[in-house]
């Protein structure tokens, strides 16, 4: 590591070099303390072999310590500003990809298999504000048995329905996924909408079962839309 980012000088530094500001409309902060930055590094990466995913990578200050522990970091980015500047803070690292989009928006099966890799273990990192205060927070998802695509592995995900220990399904979709279209059939492997991904689930579930009223799914939307 030549240059630690997390300091007050070193952060004025290179918001100065790339004419920079803060945008609160992001919710932009940038942490100054090595010492907390080195402490959520090290509390995320379960192991020297783990990948992270990091929403919201700023000017690299966090991401920094994250590719000194970690075997690879994938940064989801929205300012168009910060490409140049995290090329120019984290150039030395090649275990760092940056993916300019929405992380809300993402298509996270090509991610699959990399979290099967590491066992369903990943970490969450949540930077922001609650209460007034400053947070920054790692938490290690350890809940996750398995990741099926259902591009991929039609019958794998339809395996599911018939698995009489499944009993709940969380749903977190967008906007745009969310949206009947009409257009999805029975036979699709699979449908293109959300809604008809879930009603093919559940149709295979009523089948499997004999419409068992037992049987039935919990479904629990989580949607902020």
């Amino acid at each position: 590591m030549r240059h630690v980012i997390a300091t007050p000088s070193q952060t004025k530094a290179i918001l100065q070099r790339h004419g920079m500001t803060a945008k609160k409309s992001y919710g932009q902060n940038f942490l100054i303390d090595a010492g907390i930055v080195e402490k959520i590094a090290r509390s995320a990466v379960v192991s020297d072999h783990c990948a992270v995913i990091e929403i919201g990578p700023g000017i690299g200050a966090l991401t920094q310590f994250l590719c000194e522990y970690a075997a690879k970091v994938i940064a989801f980015e929205i300012d168009e500003r910060l490409p140049a500047v995290l090329a120019d803070t984290l150039g030395e690292y090649d275990n760092v990809e940056l993916v300019m989009e929405d992380f809300l928006q993402t298509d996270l099966s090509a991610r699959v298999e990399e979290l099967r890799a590491q066992d369903g273990l990943y970490t969450l990192i949540l930077r922001g504000r609650t209460g007034g205060r400053d947070v920054s927070d790692a938490r290690v998802i350890t809940c996750v048995r398995a990741c099926v695509d259902p591009y991929a592995d039609f019958d794998a995900f339809l395996a599911l329905a018939r698995d009489p220990d499944v009993r709940f399904v969380v749903s977190n979709t967008t906007e745009a996924g969310i949206v009947y279209t009409g257009r999805d059939a029975l036979d699709d492997r699979p449908q293109a909408s959300f809604p008809g991904k879930l009603t093919r689930l559940l149709y295979e579930r009523f089948t499997a079962f004999g419409g068992a009223r037992d049987k039935g799914l919990i479904l629990l939307p989580v949607e902020l839309i």
